[in-house]
């Protein structure tokens, strides 16, 4: 199975960092390089998966 690089540098590790547009408030996350800082991705930054496990463990579904 093939590793994620970095276009930019090839680098195997990667991190997400919080940041916003310049145009707008709203937070974003980056998903960049650890080690040259190139920006791969952006994803939201709400963590949908883990507030959902939150309110089943709330309502008793798992």
């Amino acid at each position: 199975m093939a590793m994620p690089t970095c276009v930019k540098c090839g680098s195997y590790s990667f991190e997400k960092k919080e940041g916003t547009l310049k145009s707008s408030d709203s937070v974003i996350c980056f998903v960049q390089c650890c080690k040259c800082g190139s920006v791969v991705g952006v994803m939201d930054p709400h963590d949908i998966g883990a507030e959902l496990q939150l309110i089943k463990k709330k309502l008793g579904i798992l």
